[in-house]
């Protein structure tokens, strides 16, 4: 028995020993990664030409961080998801219809090939990087989100109620519909309807209903009820799908995530009461 016990203590302290920390490259990649995806909705949903195309420089640049730590921890670490299959096939699609000729604009068909490589790019990136990050950098990574999506919700509320006719009330959109950042308010319930689901399994996961639980709860209620105000019908039937999915999910669920989804349950209803509270009728009447 003793002679067992020390085996397995060597074994668990040379894997510990072999555990190293992240290299610096990995770490400065999720930076960069999170501030564009964060930073390009509030740049008009980078729709313009040179937003994109920063995009795009973003996605090389730290694709090729996450080559160079690779690099320095002498191992490719690399994280397989499912979707890769699909999403290769829809851009091999794309450049047999564009090297054969078979679309009807090629300039634009190179334009679309350029943001799906783009896309493909940050989607690798953050399975790759957060996927197979520690559960320390994911949790953050979550916070993240959410404060984001909450503080984005604020901005676009205050800016709905305030009656403003220029996003920023700057920027004149030329009497076109538009909300928050977004001159499409579809777009805008496209980029909620992704960001809540990390604010509702961020306050699910949390251990019992405390204190701490309330800026989170706030930040999902803040970013339901803008999804609400944006007035998208898609939206709002995506928010819903979603909502039975998280429900369906919590009925298999253990007694700690049962309780917090009651403070997803709370959040979702205030968020309908904040709705109703700024809604002059007119978007009600349209969803």
């Amino acid at each position: 028995m003793v002679s067992l016990n020390s085996v397995e203590v060597l074994l668990f302290e040379d894997h510990v020993a072999t555990i190293k920390p992240d290299p610096v490259a990995f770490s400065i990649a999720r930076i960069l990664l999170a501030a564009a995806l964060i930073g390009a909705p509030l740049a008009f949903g980078a729709v313009e030409s040179g937003a994109w195309m920063s995009l795009v420089l973003v996605a090389c640049l730290a694709l090729f961080l996450w080559t160079l730590g690779s690099v320095q921890q002498s191992a490719v670490k690399f994280v397989w998801s499912p979707l890769y299959l699909p999403l290769a096939l829809f851009l091999i699609l794309g450049l047999v219809q564009y090297g054969a000729r078979l679309t009807v604009d090629k300039w634009e068909t190179r334009t679309a090939l350029v943001l799906l490589a783009g896309d493909l790019t940050f989607f690798f990136l953050a399975a790759q990087l957060f996927g197979g990050a520690n559960s320390d950098t994911q949790d953050r990574f979550g916070l993240a989100i959410l404060f984001f999506a909450g503080a984005l919700g604020l901005f676009s509320i205050l800016q709905f109620a305030s009656g403003a006719q220029e996003i920023y009330w700057t920027f004149d959109t030329g009497g076109s519909n538009f909300f928050g950042p977004y001159g499409n308010p579809d777009h805008y319930a496209g980029l909620m309807e992704m960001l809540i689901p990390f604010g509702i399994f961020y306050v699910a996961e949390h251990r019992g209903v405390t204190t701490a639980l309330a800026l989170p709860v706030l930040g999902v209620t803040i970013a339901v009820a803008s999804l609400l105000l944006a007035g998208s019908r898609g939206g709002l039937l995506a928010l819903s799908v979603e909502i039975l999915i998280v429900l369906a999910l919590g009925w298999c669920a253990r007694g700690r995530e049962r309780r917090g989804l009651l403070a997803v349950g709370f959040a979702i209803l205030v968020a309908g009461l904040l709705f109703t509270w700024v809604d002059p009728g007119s978007v009600a009447k349209r969803l």
